[in-house]
């Protein structure tokens, strides 16, 4: 384990990346107990260039939109605020900020937040060279996860922010065959029906007609492949000692 952390912040100490890192491993294999107890802390405790890290960490189970990651995300940046701001915020009720980073001042300038009577930059306090990003639970999102590829790359490629992202890709690729498959069904079977394959005398049994069919027309496993490979620059493989698991439940 202690060659995974040290890899994990070799990539965090690079002086510029335009990819992000995934941690792949079983459901229940501790994953987001070894990001909370031996990763997050150590990233934190870096200094590098006369600064220190911050991590921002989000579970996107159960999000049903993009727009919900991105208010996670401001959520989690309030905390790194100043007083003024964030009480304003809680007042209002305001958490709904469609981008992060790129809106700092124009959301401040939306306020109207002042300081001794001049505006705020609030540029600083969205700065993205001291910050690591972790997504945890990819394959538990209600959103297309080519989807959130997408999204999450465009803090990786444009921002240049090191993120770390979480999953399990074995229940992934059961999500991507089993979405909405009543649908394909559907469809493929019309389509099976429209090349006259349904009467046609083949050997093959019609469930493997109807599998093959759908296989070949949503087959969102390449799209994840594609922006995987432009997105993720390294992956490991997380597959603990059965006494490190056992060690950390006693502590």
């Amino acid at each position: 384990m202690e060659d995974l952390v040290e890899s994990i912040l070799d990539y965090v100490r690079a002086d510029y990346t335009d990819y992000a890192i995934m941690i792949n491993g079983e459901w229940g294999s501790g994953k987001t107990y070894f990001w909370n107890h031996k990763v997050k802390n150590k990233i934190e405790s870096l200094q590098l260039n006369g600064r220190k890290y911050t991590t921002i960490y989000m579970s996107l189970y159960g999000i049903s939109n993009l727009e919900e990651i991105s208010k996670k995300i401001f959520i989690e940046t309030t905390q790194l605020m100043d007083k003024n701001l964030k009480k304003y915020m809680e007042s209002h009720g305001q958490t709904n900020i469609p981008e992060y980073a790129k809106t700092g001042l124009d959301m401040a300038n939306f306020f109207g937040v002042s300081k001794n009577g001049e505006k705020i930059d609030y540029e600083d306090f969205f700065a993205t060279d001291d910050k690591v990003l972790c997504f945890d639970d990819l394959e538990r999102a209600n959103v297309d996860v080519v989807d959130i590829l997408g999204y999450i790359n465009n803090f990786v490629e444009h921002d240049h922010i090191k993120t770390i992202i979480i999953c399990n890709e074995k229940e992934l690729a059961t999500k991507f065959k089993s979405s909405n498959l009543e649908m394909k069904t559907f469809i493929a079977t019309y389509l099976l029906d429209k090349q006259n394959e349904l009467t046609h005398s083949d050997p093959k049994p019609m469930v493997e007609k109807i599998r093959d069919k759908i296989e070949y027309v949503f087959d969102n496993a390449n799209d994840y492949e594609r922006i995987k490979e432009k997105l993720i620059g390294e992956t490991f493989e997380y597959a603990p000692k059965f006494n490190y698991i056992i060690n950390g439940l006693l502590m």
